[in-house]
C-alpha cells in the first residue's frame, strides 16, 4: 500500500503542490498528464530519489518519508531502463542483491526464479547493447523485481518501444502483475495503456493532483476541463442552467434545450438559474438519429437533439470520428472553444459498421443525440 498525504516537493521553478494518493496494496495505479505536470518527480518522490519539503510517504503503514532508497524495498524502473553497459544481463538483475549484502548462492537461486519468470535466461550472459528494446524491458524489470520489492515503480516503460512489442508488454507486465499482486505505480501519458492496465487512474496537471479514482471512473466522468483534456475528450461546451429538475439539469445550449442527468460525485450546490455550467460528452456516446436520406434529420423541440453538419470524417482505429458543426443559432458558448482550439464544435466516434450502416458524405446533414446519462459536468479547474 502507498499512501501520499499533503506531498510538497519543490525542484528549480517547479512544484508538487499538496498531492495525496492512496493506493491499495496489489492495486495497480497509473498517473497521467501531460509533459511536465510533475509525473517523474512524483514517483522519484515515493522512491526517495527526492527529497520532499512537507508531506509524508507511507508504504504499508510505515512512514518512509525521510528514509533513503535503499531502505524503502521499492523496486524502480526508468524511462531509460538505465541498465549498465559494463555489465552482463546476469550481473545487472543482481546488482540490487548484492548491494544488500545476498549470498552468491541466493543470488544465483533467484537469478535462476526470475529469468524463468520473465523468459529472460537465455540473456543472462549477453551485454545490455545487444539486446532489442523489449528485451532491455524485461532485463530492467527483472532488476527490479527480483529484490521483492513491496512497491512497484514504473517510468513511461514503454514509451520507446514500437507498437506492436509495447502491446505484447502491455498484456505481459498485466498478466505479471496478477500472479504476483504486486503494488504499481506507473507513469505515462499513453491513454490505451492506462485503460488497459489500471485499477485506479490519477491525473497530473500543473503540478497537482486534480482527480483520482477507478478507471472507468476517470475515464468515464472526468471531473474539470483539465481532466477531460488530459483524457482525450474533446467534447467540452458551455450552456445556461433553466432549472434543476428530480435527478437531472435542464440546460440552454444555443438554441437547443439539453436534459443532463445529474451523477452521483456531481456537485451542484450553488448552481441556480442562470448559471454557466460547463458540461461535456465523450464522442463515443453521441448517437446519430437521422441523416438527409432517411427523412429524419431534425425533430423540432426534441431535448438533446441537435441539428448539425458533417464536415469531415476520418478513419481511426477500426472505425470514424466525425467533426461536426451545429445548424442554428450561433451561441458563442455552444462549443468552448477556448479549450478545444478547433474549427468544429464536436466529434463522434462510431464504429465502422456503423458508419457505412448510415451512408454519410461530407457535408451531410444529421441529428445528433446527446443521452442525458451519458452528459456530465466540468468544473473549471
Amino acid at each position: 500500500m502507498v499512501k501520499i498525504d499533503n506531498l510538497y516537493v519543490k525542484v528549480g521553478n517547479f512544484q508538487l503542490k499538496g498531492i495525496n494518493l492512496r493506493v491499495e496494496k496489489g492495486q495497480y495505479c497509473t498517473i497521467l498528464g501531460p509533459t511536465g505536470s510533475g509525473k517523474t518527480l512524483l514517483l522519484e518522490s515515493i522512491a526517495g530519489l527526492i527529497t520532499s519539503e512537507k508531506g509524508r510517504i507511507f508504504l504499508n503503514g510505515k512512514d518512509v518519508s525521510k528514509a533513503p532508497p535503499e531502505k524503502r524495498n521499492i523496486g524502480y524502473l526508468p524511462q531509460d531502463y538505465a541498465l549498465f553497459p559494463f555489465m552482463d544481463v546476469r550481473k545487472n538483475i543482481a546488482i540490487g542483491l548484492k548491494l544488500r549484502g545476498i549470498s552468491e548462492h541466493v543470488m544465483e537461486e533467484r537469478i535462476g526464479e526470475i529469468s524463468f519468470e520473465l523468459n529472460i535466461g537465455h540473456l543472462l550472459d549477453r551485454m545490455p547493447d545487444s539486446l532489442s528494446g523489449g528485451e532491455k524491458q524485461r532485463v530492467a524489470l527483472a532488476r527490479a523485481l527480483i529484490i521483492d520489492p513491496e512497491v512497484l515503480l514504473l517510468d513511461e516503460p514503454y514509451s520507446s518501444i514500437d507498437t506492436n512489442l509495447k502491446h505484447s508488454l502491455w498484456w505481459f507486465i498485466k498478466r505479471l502483475h496478477r500472479r504476483i499482486g504486486k503494488t504499481i505505480v506507473h507513469i505515462t501519458h499513453d491513454l490505451e495503456e492506462a485503460r488497459i492496465l489500471s485499477d485506479k487512474v490519477g491525473i497530473i496537471a500543473d503540478g497537482r493532483l486534480i482527480q483520482e479514482g477507478s478507471s472507468d471512473e476517470v475515464f468515464g466522468r472526468p471531473r474539470t476541463v483539465k481532466a477531460a483534456r488530459v483524457v482525450g475528450i474533446n467534447n467540452i461546451f458551455a450552456g445556461e442552467l433553466v432549472a434543476v429538475e428530480k435527478g437531472s439539469l435542464l440546460l440552454k445550449w444555443g438554441d437547443r434545450r439539453i436534459n443532463l442527468a445529474i451523477g452521483e460525485n456531481d456537485s451542484i450546490s450553488g448552481l441556480k438559474p442562470g448559471s454557466r455550467v460547463k458540461f461535456s460528452i465523450r464522442a463515443e456516446e453521441i448517437e446519430i438519429m437521422g441523416t438527409e436520406k432517411s427523412g429524419n434529420v431534425f425533430q423540432p423541440g426534441k431535448e438533446n437533439s441537435v441539428k448539425s453538419v458533417v464536415t469531415e470524417y476520418v478513419p481511426y482505429g477500426l472505425g470514424y470520428i466525425l467533426y461536426c458543426n451545429i445548424v442554428g443559432n450561433a451561441d458563442n458558448d455552444r462549443c468552448m472553444k477556448g479549450w478545444n482550439k478547433h474549427d468544429y464544435d464536436f466529434e463522434i466516434r462510431m464504429s465502422k459498421e456503423r458508419f457505412n450502416g448510415i451512408n454519410l458524405s461530407p457535408d451531410s446533414t444529421v441529428t445528433a443525440y446527446f443521452p442525458p446519462q451519458r452528459l456530465f459536468l466540468l468544473n473549471d479547474e
